[in-house]
């Protein structure tokens, strides 16, 4: 029976590390989601941005 209770017990210690640490992996997959989150915008701002930037060269300013 001792050795049913320290097994349980080795195996809950084991499990609140691996819930204690489940916090850490997630903000570093946050962290990396919003890197492409941010790539993805600047990518878009650079899209959108071009087709303006070709036309305003086709007519000189006044």
């Amino acid at each position: 029976m001792r050795a049913v209770s320290e097994a349980w017990q080795k195996t809950a210690v084991v499990r609140v590390k691996e819930i204690e640490a489940e916090p850490v992996r997630e903000r570093a997959a946050l962290a990396e989601a919003e890197e492409v989150l941010r790539r993805r915008l600047i990518g878009l701002e650079q899209y959108l941005e071009a087709p303006a930037t070709a036309v305003h060269g086709l007519w000189p300013s006044a």
